[in-house]
């Protein structure tokens, strides 16, 4: 049976340019980079070109660069490396948005355990992090704010240069989880101090990303070991995967205009054929800026997690939220966040684009199809 793949938000298909890229160094240049001979001397120049190619994409420093083996890692080198860095430092206070990674907000008893005062941004009912709420409460005794770039779940797009200006007045540190944005918005890397990616979702394989560390900001190492990334993550760079990394950086790491156009068709189309079948949802993404290659809806008194699992036996791959938590049974944290209505919450459904995605008028209508079918049954 074929299938139509519409989770990209969860993860993507690796492409050709992206695997020829990596084969190179799974086999006859397979050197240690810290090793000093000509098969590890050769790794390390390959190394430190990547290494270029990414920041050059990304708009940062080379030096700025520091690889990991994903978002979740990121996520966790930047807001733990910040914390332990600080542990006799005077400023407590760290801000963390309620519609976060939950390898942002599973971090949150931890940080209590080391003394830090963690206090919550709520959102408004477009999924947006309240500006006036962080202005409010940003101080002089605030270490770290963390707001992501893109939710994962809804697509919103987060205001982090207003965040950013902010933070600036009180000497604030700012991370954001930028993974559902490269290839999708505009990426605010000039202002900020701590930037999060991950490779699977622009079309390398699982388990390699970065974090962008801007000189001058002090972390502690999460994983300790030798002289790798400058000292900030332990262990042997796996150079295939970031041969991988640095190409799917330059191939989708920008805005594909004709992909947003044709995703954006794409959702509008979705949306009206569920409306000319009588299908009662709202929708949760798109009410103010929104990456076009993500919508989320709610279907009026509708289990999400049945309609997934029949659209999957039909042909159609889609999510509820997150991948992450795809195995909880309480409703998105982040829809919870937004208050959306208890007649609606349980019934929420993600569709996800990549810039790979066929969406041919016929292969939308299929989709669709097999939608209102699991809907409907």
């Amino acid at each position: 049976m074929e299938q139509i793949y519409w989770d990209n938000a969860a993860t993507t298909e690796v492409t050709d340019e992206v695997l020829d890229a990596m084969l190179p160094y799974l086999k006859e240049q397979y050197g240690n980079p810290s090793s000093k001979h000509t098969l590890g001397m050769s790794a390390k120049l390959a190394l430190n070109g990547f290494r270029k190619t990414v920041a050059s994409s990304l708009g940062c420093e080379a030096s700025e660069v520091y690889f990991t083996s994903g978002g979740s890692e990121a996520n966790n080198m930047a807001i733990k490396g910040i914390a332990m860095s600080h542990l006799n430092g005077n400023k407590r206070d760290i801000l963390i948005s309620s519609i976060e990674h939950h390898s942002v907000l599973n971090q949150i008893p931890q940080l209590k355990q080391l003394g830090f005062n963690v206090i919550t941004i709520p959102v408004n009912p477009a999924g947006v992090v309240d500006l006036d709420f962080i202005k409010e409460s940003v101080t002089d005794n605030t270490l770290l704010v963390s707001v992501m770039t893109v939710n994962n779940e809804t697509g919103a797009v987060q205001p982090i240069r207003d965040i950013s200006e902010v933070c600036k007045q009180h000497n604030v540190i700012l991370h954001s989880d930028a993974v559902q944005a490269l290839g999708h918005a505009y990426l605010p890397i000039e202002c900020v101090d701590l930037m999060s990616f991950s490779g699977h979702k622009i079309h390398t394989p699982k388990g390699i990303g970065c974090l962008i560390v801007k000189d001058g900001v002090e972390l502690s190492p999460l994983i300790c070991g030798g002289a790798q990334e400058n000292g900030l993550r332990g262990g042997t760079e796996n150079v295939a995967m970031i041969a991988g990394f640095a190409e799917a950086v330059n191939l989708y790491g920008k805005i594909n205009e004709n992909a947003v156009s044709s995703q954006l068709q794409a959702c509008d189309l979705i949306k009206q054929r569920l409306s000319e079948n009588h299908i009662e949802f709202i929708v949760n993404s798109g009410k103010t800026s929104t990456v076009s290659n993500i919508l989320n809806i709610s279907i009026k008194d509708i289990d999400g997690e049945t309609v997934q699992l029949i659209s999957s036996a039909k042909g159609l791959c889609i999510s509820t939220h997150s991948a992450c938590d795809s195995y909880a049974q309480e409703p998105s944290h982040v829809l919870q966040s937004m208050g959306v209505s208890k007649d609606y919450i349980q019934g929420s459904l993600r569709i996800s684009f990549s810039d790979t995605t066929s969406l041919d008028l016929e292969s939308i209508k299929k989709g669709v199809d097999i939608l209102v079918s699991a809907i409907t049954e």
